[in-house]
């Protein structure tokens, strides 16, 4: 999460060479500002706000998070994960990426 919505906004522009306007970051525009803004964008755009598809945190998207992690951290998972992450290890240095 980022509190510096200019700073990212800006980023994006550059990396892809979109024109989205930033916020000035001495302004009032808020992270409670710009949620409410991508909720009301939802709701305007699909008539009602899906919490699952709004682009924001909430308690319902942090208990999804929660639930995923301690999955990760089962053993059987764990072991997997390592092997592809030792996989992925070895394929970056074959191919010098």
């Amino acid at each position: 999460m980022t509190t510096r919505f200019d700073l990212a906004i800006a980023a994006l522009n550059h990396r892809f060479g979109t024109c989205f306007s930033a916020p000035d970051p001495r302004g009032v525009l808020d992270r409670e500002a710009v949620f409410a803004a991508i909720e009301a964008r939802n709701a305007a755009r699909y008539g009602r706000v899906t919490e699952a598809a709004v682009a924001r945190p909430s308690p319902l998207r942090q208990a999804v998070l929660d639930r995923q992690r301690a999955q990760l951290e089962l053993p059987e998972v764990r072991r997997n994960l390592e092997r592809a992450r030792a996989a992925r290890a070895v394929l970056l240095a074959e191919t010098g990426v």
